[in-house]
């Protein structure tokens, strides 16, 4: 009988570091490292909604200010982009066809970085917004999906001049 119960204190035992080894320890640095993707998420968020709400703000006063005469969309996009990212995460900067409407002509630029983090990607953002002529037609931002803290930017910025 007391052989039993040693048997069976030894399989419980087992049981215990089994469980703990395979269960409980990959779960919980799965959950540490989730914690820290939660808070870094949540960060990004913030400043998310914060370049959001000062871009609607920006945009309610924003006046009809007139595009310098030595300006040129393609140079002023292309300097910045330098300025902030690699040449490996700008994958393409192209200008779009000229659309030429009555009182304007719009130029547009199509821009698309790769493997770039959001708070880069919010710089050159805020630098394009804080030019009161300068305005994005389309953009797009996806998660890479093997480095999820790296995002790939698809954008249009274009420049209205009278």
């Amino acid at each position: 009988m007391n052989r039993n119960r040693q048997i069976l204190a030894l399989v419980v035992l087992a049981t215990i570091i089994f469980l703990y080894q395979y269960v409980y320890q990959p779960n919980a640095r799965r959950v540490r490292s989730d914690s820290a993707l939660l808070i870094q998420k949540q960060k990004d968020f913030d400043a998310l909604t914060d370049l959001i709400s000062k871009h609607k703000a920006n945009a309610a006063a924003k006046s009809t200010e007139r595009v310098p005469q030595d300006f040129t969309l393609f140079s002023f996009v292309a300097d910045r982009l330098e300025k902030r990212f690699s040449r490996d995460q700008i994958t393409r900067i192209s200008p779009v066809a000229t659309h030429s409407d009555s009182p304007a002509i719009q130029e547009t630029i199509a821009v698309t970085l790769e493997d770039v983090k959001l708070d880069q990607l919010l710089g050159f953002l805020q630098e394009v917004e804080s030019r009161p002529y300068l305005f994005f037609t389309s953009f797009q931002i996806t998660r890479n999906t093997i480095k999820p803290y790296l995002v790939r930017a698809e954008m249009e910025i274009a420049c209205s001049s009278p």
